[in-house]
């Protein structure tokens, strides 16, 4: 198999067969973290269909009620403002560390993690790991990841599929979500 870009991920079948078969979280499960991107001068053109798919899914989320963190770096500027967002300063890699995720995940009922965003083999691969071990199911949406490194992308859905998160794309995503949608309109839960 070739080793896919950012934009070719999407189309690219490299899960592992036991996480294929498992289904992707419903609606209820989920809360979303999207780490903070590249400054725009750093991004290739390669990338901005993965951040497009960020924001699609983070769209989707929001008008589902499901909570979209946003994770950064204490230098970072991050705006989450303009769409109700919760930030999160992360201290080491993953967003677990020093911050109240976990507990807020708990809280809230959710046991999935949908993951986007930049620095996909270092903060999205380090949160997903974490989230594994603190008892939570990490969803890394491919589409919406983005790195220096046109294999980082690939290399880190591999790993996470190999430790048992869920691994898809934005659109299979977007679609159990409106699954999830139409079950609660016409009363089929």
């Amino acid at each position: 198999m070739n080793l896919a870009t950012a934009t070719q991920i999407s189309t690219t079948p490299f899960v592992s067969a036991p996480n294929e078969a498992a289904p992707l979280p419903s609606v209820g499960r989920c809360a979303m973290a999207i780490h903070s991107p590249f400054p725009v001068e750093r991004l290739l053109p390669r990338c901005v269909a993965a951040l497009a798919n960020q924001e699609l899914v983070a769209a989707a989320a929001r008008s589902q009620g499901i909570s979209v963190f946003r994770v950064s770096r204490p230098t970072a500027r991050v705006s989450a403002v303009d769409h109700g967002d919760e930030t999160l300063t992360m201290w080491r890699d993953d967003a677990f560390s020093r911050t109240d995720l976990a507990d807020r995940l708990s809280s809230a009922g959710r046991d999935c993690l949908v993951i986007v965003g930049g620095h996909a083999q270092i903060e999205c691969l380090a949160t997903a790991t974490r989230a594994v071990r603190e008892g939570f199911c990490p969803v890394l949406v491919t589409d919406a990841l983005v790195d220096t490194d046109e294999f980082g992308a690939t290399a880190t859905a591999r790993y996470v599929a190999a430790i048992g998160g869920r691994v898809c794309t934005s659109e299979e995503l977007l679609a159990q979500w409106q699954g999830d949608e139409r079950g609660r309109t016409t009363g089929n839960d």
